[in-house]
């Protein structure tokens, strides 16, 4: 599943909030909002960027590990469509007595048509293995959140990258999502966070932290760890992200 850079990342000056972060911010829920976005995206794939058969929110709340999936659990699923929809991420057609079908919107922002891989200038590829290996299940919203970060900033290189300076900006998450997000990484093994020393002159050098997502980890089999209380973590940070 793939997704425009901008999505995720801001050049503009000064950099303005991108889709990505704004999905986490605004209280709780941010995270529910995260993962079922990326369900949907990964679903509707093909113009017209739709899914014709919807399924039912207590369905996508168990798919997501929620608790209570037929209760609770399916009304804050409902949230998260109305709360999307609002905001200009999807168009929910409504439908008496019966599942709203879904329609994807610009994922780079602004409410308009959907624009696909064939027409994004540069894009960033969610590995299959967040759904194959129930990582969209296991991780905080704001984990999985930097790891789409960090894939973009990876990209194609074969040795760890840093932020060059302004790059965390435009990312728009903050200092204390990102170290609440790498810790968590680093905790599942699929982050290795070193330090690299840049400056040439020695009055402007400086220490700066490196990351590597080691994607074969990502892809391995694995015994899959629900945390309850990563949902809790996860609303915390919504507020800052």
């Amino acid at each position: 599943m793939a997704l425009p850079i901008e999505f995720l990342r801001s050049e503009q000056d000064p950099p303005a909030v991108t889709p990505l972060a704004r999905l986490l911010r605004g209280g709780q829920g941010g995270e529910v909002r995260l993962k079922l976005y990326l369900c949907l995206s990964l679903l509707a794939t093909a113009a017209p960027y739709d899914i014709r058969d919807p399924i039912r929110s207590g369905w996508w709340a168990a798919a997501l590990g929620l608790p209570d999936p037929e209760g609770k659990g399916a009304r804050r699923i409902s949230k998260a469509l109305e709360w999307l929809d609002a905001n200009d991420y999807i168009t929910l057609h409504r439908r008496p007595g019966r599942p709203s079908t879904v329609t994807l919107l610009d994922p780079r922002g602004g409410g308009g048509a959907y624009v696909g891989v064939e027409k994004a200038r540069r894009w960033v590829r969610a590995p299959l293995a967040l759904w194959e290996h129930e990582w969209i299940v296991d991780l905080s919203g704001s984990a999985l959140a930097l790891l789409l970060v960090l894939l973009e900033l990876q990209g194609g290189a074969s040795k760890p990258r840093h932020l060059e300076t302004g790059r965390h900006a435009q990312y728009g998450l903050s200092e204390d999502t990102w170290s609440r997000a790498a810790r968590e990484l680093r905790e599942r093994g699929v982050l290795t966070v070193g330090q690299v020393v840049t400056g040439r002159n020695l009055d402007m050098r400086r220490t700066r932290n490196t990351y590597w997502l080691d994607l074969d980890e990502l892809s391995a089999e694995r015994d899959v760890v629900q945390d309850a209380s990563n949902d809790t973590a996860s609303n915390e940070t919504e507020q800052e992200a």
